[in-house]
């Protein structure tokens, strides 16, 4: 993945984890989880 769309799509996962909070709370299943995918794509691109 290039890094120009890799930095997209890691600001769309951080809008969706945000959206998610708001809804279900910091602690919410589906926020830990989009919180988790954000994390390994935030590793991904720290690789490159």
């Amino acid at each position: 993945m290039e890094t120009t769309k890799l930095m997209l799509t890691i600001d769309e996962k951080r809008k969706e984890m945000v959206e998610t909070a708001k809804r279900q709370g910091y602690t919410g299943n589906e926020t830990i989880k989009r919180s988790q995918e954000l994390d390994n794509l935030i590793n991904l691109f720290q690789k490159y």
